[in-house]
C-alpha cells in the first residue's frame, strides 16, 4: 500500500512541476522567488516509505551463529572458542560388529558376539589409525574395544603389554602391523572381516611390475568396518608354511553368511566352506573360489548355542538343523573342528535370528 502511495504522489508531484513552473516565467509582476514550485523531491521527502534492505554482509554476521562469529563479538574468551574446536575435533562415530578372537588350539579368547566400537577407541588406548574417526570405525578400534572388553582395567599406560603395533615407514605413509595382541608376542596372526581381508581395490604387481591375482592388502589400522560386520582375529597354529584354514556358513552361492534370520519350525540346510587363509584371503574372488573345499565332514560338528547336548555333524559340506517351534531371540551356530583333521581350521561361527 505504501509503494502505491508513493507512485500515486510522485504522478501529482510531476503535474504540478510541469504547470506552474512555465506561469512563474512569463508572468512580469512575479518574482520567480517568491513562487512555490511543488517538486518530486519534496514531496517524496514527506512519504513514509518501507526501510531498504540491510546490506548482506551485515544481515549475515547478525546471523551468524558460528563460534568465530561468537568469537569476534565477544561472548567466548579465547579459552572456550579452542575448547569448542577441540570438541569438534573428537567427533565420533560408531559401529554394532560381530567380534571374536581365537587360539592356536581353537579356543575362544573372545566368544562372537556383538560389540558397540566407536571410532576413537584406539585413540584412547593410545594408537593411532589412518581411518577418519568422524567418519568411520576402523580394524584397529574393533580391536582395542576387544582389548578392552578383555582386560577392563587397560589404559594407554598399559596397553602395549598387551597390544603392540609397529607402524611401516610412519603413520602417514604406511599401515600398522600387530606386533602383541591379547598378550601374545608374535606376528603370526591375522584377522578377517566377512571372511576375507581388507583390501584396497588394487590390483598387487609383482617384482617385475605384472600383475597377479591378489589384491593390495588393509593393515589393521587401515582398515574400516561398517554395522554388522563379522570381525575376526586369530593366532596361526602353523607358524612355518602358514596352511591353517578358515572356515565359514555360507549360503547356495557360496558367499559368507554375515548371520541369519529364520522362522520357528522350518529346517534350514548351510553349507560350511574353508580355504588357507594365508595363501587366499587377497585373492580376486575367481582365483580364491578354485581352492575353496568342504569343511572335513570327519572333524566338523556345529553347536547351537542353546543346545549344547545336540552337536550337529557335518556332511558332505552342509549342515542342516530345524528351528524349534517355540524359538525366540537370537543364538549362534559354533563350529568346532574336532580329532586330527591335516590342518588347522579356524572355527566357523554365524549369528541366528528368529524372525
Amino acid at each position: 500500500m505504501k509503494k502505491k502511495m508513493l507512485g500515486i504522489l510522485m504522478g501529482v508531484a510531476m503535474t504540478a512541476t510541469t504547470i506552474a513552473a512555465p506561469t512563474a516565467i512569463f508572468a512580469d509582476d512575479i518574482d520567480i522567488e517568491d513562487i512555490a514550485v511543488e517538486t518530486e523531491e519534496d514531496d517524496v521527502a514527506d512519504v513514509e516509505v518501507e526501510d531498504e534492505a540491510e546490506p548482506a554482509e551485515e544481515v549475515a554476521a547478525e546471523d551468524d551463529f558460528s563460534a568465530e562469529a561468537d568469537d569476534a563479538e565477544g561472548l567466548f574468551t579465547d579459552a572456550e572458542a579452542a575448547d569448542f574446536e577441540a570438541q569438534n575435533e573428537k567427533a565420533v562415530v560408531s559401529a554394532n560388529v560381530i567380534a571374536s578372537a581365537e587360539d592356536t588350539d581353537n579356543s575362544y579368547i573372545l566368544k562372537p558376539e556383538h560389540i558397540t566400537v566407536y571410532s576413537d577407541a584406539a585413540e584412547n588406548l593410545g594408537y593411532k589409525d589412518k581411518v577418519d574417526q568422524k567418519t568411520a570405525v576402523s580394524t584397529l578400534d574393533v580391536l582395542a574395544t576387544m582389548h578392552k572388553k578383555k582386560y577392563p582395567s587397560i589404559t594407554s599406560a598399559t596397553a602395549e603389554n598387551y597390544l603392540k603395533l609397529w607402524y611401516q615407514e610412519s603413520l602417514t605413509v604406511g599401515g600398522a602391523w600387530i606386533d602383541k595382541m591379547f598378550g601374545v608376542e608374535t606376528t603370526a596372526l591375522s584377522f578377517a572381516v566377512n571372511g576375507i581381508a581388507p583390501d584396497t581395490g588394487e590390483i598387487y604387481k609383482d617384482a617385475n611390475g605384472n600383475p597377479t591375482n591378489d589384491y593390495v592388502g588393509k593393515m589393521v589400522n587401515e582398515a574400516a568396518v561398517e554395522n554388522g560386520d563379522v570381525v575376526d582375529f586369530f593366532f596361526y597354529k602353523d607358524t612355518q608354511s602358514y596352511s591353517d584354514m578358515y572356515a565359514y556358513f555360507a549360503d547356495d552361492n557360496g558367499n559368507f553368511l554375515k548371520s541369519l534370520t529364520v522362522t520357528p519350525g522350518e529346517t534350514y540346510t548351510l553349507n560350511v566352506k574353508a580355504y588357507a587363509y594365508k595363501m587366499y584371503s587377497l585373492s580376486i574372488p575367481s582365483w580364491r573360489n578354485l581352492f575353496v573345499e568342504n569343511a572335513p565332514s570327519d572333524y566338523t560338528v556345529v553347536w547351537v548355542s542353546n543346545d549344547l547336548d545336540n552337536p550337529l555333524f557335518i556332511e558332505d559340506g552342509k549342515v542342516t538343523f530345524t528351528v524349534p517351534a517355540d524359538a525366540s531371540g537370537t543364538y549362534s551356530l559354533l563350529g568346532e573342528i574336532t580329532g586330527a583333521p591335516a590342518y588347522r581350521y579356524v572355527n566357523p561361527h554365524l549369528e541366528i535370528k528368529v524372525g
